[in-house]
């Protein structure tokens, strides 16, 4: 009987595994049973920007977009160039003296120094030259389809060195947010200026792209140079004569490196800056602080001249633009240095 029993539960066991197998579809380990479900998720879009905090807090004078570096020349009064990296192939596109040079999506950007400082838009081939504003502009900074920019116009004492938007068409030129300031950056997603808080202190603020919600990220700085550089912000703290280095919501303020500063540009790794206390030399150093090297070899000041020193710092995928005093001949150049190739020489001058 117990053998009987014994069967008869083996054979149960068997019929329950048979139907579990049957009722489950058989699947390879090539390929899962339920492929997942398909989501609509939204690819991200990169944000286009029409230059560099680094150059456009040194006057903007230097822009590289699609392989080409658009810039004013020193050769030509400042007329509107664009040219190679190398300097090769080089075409005058305006007779416009154009300053904080934004280029993106085929279009030139800039404060024309021949109308006022207006804010001028024409194609990179020099054609369809268009005024966008009639106000005196600087500090121009393009996120996509906006044009912020700091408008200086004097005869309007309300609204003197405040921040305005308009659409890269022209239209929509609104005010983005009251309060005087001395220069402007982006990363695309805030705005960052510097303005006056008193006792000769000049403090960052972080602002929404709307203007809303204003944060003081640092203070007892006179804050110079502004440069926004991934998680970072990068400025020549004048009162110390130092570089800084603090985090975007303004902590992690830490001095770095150990020598006067001046004309800052903080781009990929690194940060370029004139060494005061080598007649003014270009350096860059490592945004951690830990390493230094010198990229330039700048002749000795003359009484009678004036000085060689550079007075703009301009990085354009991975090579160093400065202007500078050149010769009595040749008046002021734009130079050109390739870390690590031991190239240093006139990229445009007289």
């Amino acid at each position: 009987m117990k053998k009987y029993l014994f069967t008869f539960i083996i054979l149960t066991a068997l019929m329950l595994v048979l139907a579990a197998c049957l009722q489950s579809p058989i699947t390879s380990p090539e390929k899962p049973a339920d492929d997942p479900p398909e989501t609509n998720v939204p690819e991200t879009k990169a944000i286009a920007l029409g230059n560099t905090s680094g150059n456009t807090v040194n006057g903007g004078l230097m822009c590289g977009a699609g392989g080409w570096v658009y810039f004013r020349s020193e050769a030509d009064q400042w007329r509107l160039y664009k040219a190679r990296p190398d300097g090769s192939e080089k075409q005058k596109l305006s007779d416009d003296m154009a300053s904080y040079l934004n280029v993106t999506e085929g279009w030139i950007y800039y404060s024309n120094f021949s109308d006022g400082h207006k804010l001028y838009k024409m194609k990179t081939d020099g054609t369809a030259r268009t005024k966008l504003t009639d106000c005196q502009t600087r500090d121009v900074n393009v996120i996509d389809d906006r044009i912020y920019y700091i408008n200086w116009d004097n005869t309007d004492e309300k609204h003197v060195n405040v921040l305005y938007a308009i659409d890269t068409g022209g239209k929509n030129n609104t005010l983005i947010a009251d309060g005087p300031c001395s220069s402007l950056i982006t990363d695309g997603e805030f705005l960052y200026v510097t303005r006056s808080t008193g006792g000769g202190d000049f403090s960052v603020f972080k602002m929404n792209l709307d203007g809303s919600d204003p944060v003081k990220l640092n203070s007892g700085h006179y804050s110079h140079f502004p440069n926004v550089l991934g998680d970072y912000i990068f400025y020549w703290s004048v009162s110390e004569n130092r570089l800084r280095r603090m985090q975007k919501d303004g902590s992690e303020n830490v001095r770095i490196g150990n020598v006067p500063v001046d004309y800052v540009n903080a781009w990929d790794n690194h940060v370029y800056f004139s060494n005061a206390a080598d007649r003014y030399n270009v350096y860059l150093i490592d945004t951690c602080g830990t390493t230094m090297e010198k990229l330039t070899d700048l002749p000795p000041d003359k009484p009678e001249l004036p000085g060689f020193s550079p007075n703009n710092i301009y990085v354009i995928d991975g090579y160093v633009y400065y202007r500078a005093f050149h010769s009595e001949e040749t008046g002021d150049a734009l130079f050109v240095v390739k870390p690590g190739a031991n190239l240093q020489e006139v990229w445009d001058g007289k």
